[in-house]
């Protein structure tokens, strides 16, 4: 998910902070820069220096989404897993991924609520070049991307939406990209066969939010999944982020985990989440959605984990 990421303090030609990884991170970041496949090759690339924990930091994430079968499995996992339940939710009268009801709710069209980035398309090599220019990300670049047209559908991510639409279906693509980037979006989805019936597709945008009663980002995309469920039986809902399923924006890690246990019988039945370790709330969380230097955030980040404790044997 897109839109409400707040870029950080960082730039190619400021290197002045000084967290410093040894040899066995320098290996892996300089085969990254020799070897992986990249949509921009302008530069020679060459360390001649310790890369920055800030460096490896983002390289470890994006490495692991464009290159690691794991990925690859997880994301089929959750489109196979909801394809196989398309049947029953159809059938089943009282099915909804929003509201808990007993009524028969047959009356209205069955949906499908899905979000794009990391979700339904495959920002990696944008990412791979955020990497690899030392950058993070902008509205000026990510724009710039988002207008190329040219991110990957997930694995499993078509195969789920044509079949859903075979069986009549209607499919929202609910992102937070911003309205000017519409004709780019629609354009990529239909692209990689996100869009195999148009007339029941709707994109629906960030600025959306407010037009039906929403505050974003902070009402995250809770009054655009209520607008849609005025007029459709929604039967799943997908994304990378939290808040696609529940809740607004600025909730503390332990809201955030709560919420998933409030939630618990959802998942894999209703709501089907997508890897996404590169970026997100659920890393904005963790530093308090401020704006931090590099060195700052990574201490933050360091204070959130909970270590064991070894204890050197007497």
């Amino acid at each position: 998910m897109r839109g409400s990421r707040e870029p950080i303090l960082l730039s190619r030609r400021n290197r002045s902070y000084r967290l410093i990884l040894g040899s066995p991170y320098r290996a892996v970041f300089l085969l990254l820069l020799t070897s992986c496949a990249s949509t921009s090759r302008d530069h020679e690339w060459s360390i001649d220096r310790e890369p920055s924990a800030w460096e490896v930091r983002g390289l470890h994430a994006t490495l692991w989404s464009q290159s690691a079968a794991e990925f690859q499995a997880l994301a089929r996992q959750a489109y196979q897993s909801a394809g196989a339940r398309l049947n029953q939710a159809l059938e089943d009268p009282a099915w909804s991924a929003l509201s808990p009801t007993t009524g028969d709710r047959r009356a209205k069209p069955p949906a499908v609520i899905l979000d794009v980035d990391e979700t339904v398309l495959r920002n990696t090599p944008y990412e791979a070049w955020l990497v690899r220019e030392g950058s993070t990300w902008n509205r000026e670049n990510w724009s710039a991307w988002c207008r190329q047209a040219a991110a990957e559908a997930m694995p499993g991510a078509v195969e789920f939406v044509q079949r859903a639409q075979a069986m009549g279906v209607h499919v929202f693509y609910v992102t937070n990209r911003s309205r000017r980037l519409a004709e780019a979006t629609r354009s990529n989805l239909a692209k990689v066969g996100l869009i195999p019936v148009p007339e029941s597709v709707t994109l629906v945008f960030k600025e959306d939010e407010a037009a039906w009663g929403g505050e974003y980002p902070k009402t995250g995309k809770i009054h655009r999944r209520r607008h849609i469920e005025r007029d459709f039986r929604v039967l799943q809902v997908f994304g990378d982020s939290l808040a696609d399923f529940a809740g607004g924006d600025r909730l503390v890690p332990e809201q955030r985990r709560a919420l998933v246990e409030e939630h618990a019988e959802r998942w894999g039945k209703y709501w089907f989440v997508l890897p996404n370790p590169m970026y997100g709330s659920w890393q904005r969380a963790e530093i308090g959605y401020r704006r931090l230097p590099p060195s700052e955030t990574l201490r933050k980040e360091l204070d959130g984990l909970h270590p064991f404790r070894i204890h050197p044997s007497r």
